[in-house]
C-alpha cells in the first residue's frame, strides 16, 4: 500500500486528473523513483475506477428512483382524474339535491303561506261564534218558545209519518 503518495490528496490528484500541476506537486515527483510514479499512477488509476464506479452506482440508483417516481406520479394523475371525474359527478348530484330541496322548499313555503290564511280564517270565525254565543247566553231563553218549538217540530215528525207509506 501506498502512504505517502502525492494521488491521496484529493486535490492533487484532482490536479493531476486535469493535467495541471502545482509546484509542490513538481518537487515531490522530481524526487521520486519509477516505481513510485508508477504505484501513483496506479492508486490515481483505482481511485478514478473507483470514482466512476461509485458515481455509476449512484447514477443506476437515482434512475430507478426516478422510474420508482415517474411509476406514482402516472398513478397519481390517475387518481386525480378519477376524482375528479367523481368530484364532477358528487357536484352535478348536488345541484339536482338543490334544485329540488329549492322545490320542496318553495312548496313548504306556499303550503305554510296558505295553511297561515286558512288558520287566520278559522280564528276569525272561532271569534265570530265566540261573540254569537256570548250574546245568546246573556239572554233569557222564553219558556214557551221552547215548548211551541217542540211541539212543532212534533208535529211535522208527525205529518211525514203520515205521508210515508206503512210498506216500507
Amino acid at each position: 500500500m501506498v502512504i505517502d503518495s502525492v494521488m491521496l490528496s484529493g486535490t492533487i490528484a484532482t490536479a493531476v486528473a486535469v493535467g495541471l500541476l502545482t509546484l509542490e506537486d513538481g518537487r515531490v515527483l522530481a524526487g521520486r523513483t519509477d516505481p513510485q510514479t508508477i504505484n501513483d499512477s496506479i492508486a490515481l488509476t483505482i481511485q478514478c475506477v473507483a470514482f466512476v464506479s461509485n458515481t455509476g452506482r449512484r447514477l443506476h440508483v437515482r434512475n430507478h428512483e426516478v422510474r420508482a417516481l415517474c411509476s406514482q406520479v402516472i398513478i397519481l394523475q390517475w387518481l386525480l382524474k378519477n376524482n375528479n371525474k367523481k368530484l364532477g359527478e358528487l357536484k352535478q348530484e348536488n345541484k339536482g339535491l338543490k334544485n329540488l330541496m329549492d322545490s320542496y322548499a318553495n312548496d313548504l313555503v306556499a303550503r305554510s303561506t296558505e295553511q297561515g290564511k286558512i288558520t287566520a280564517e278559522f280564528q276569525k270565525q272561532y271569534e265570530r261564534l265566540l261573540v254569537e254565543v256570548k250574546e245568546l247566553a246573556s239572554r233569557p231563553i222564553p219558556y214557551k218558545n221552547v215548548v211551541a218549538s217542540f211541539s212543532n217540530k212534533i208535529m211535522f215528525v208527525n205529518q211525514i209519518t203520515l205521508l210515508i207509506p206503512s210498506s216500507l
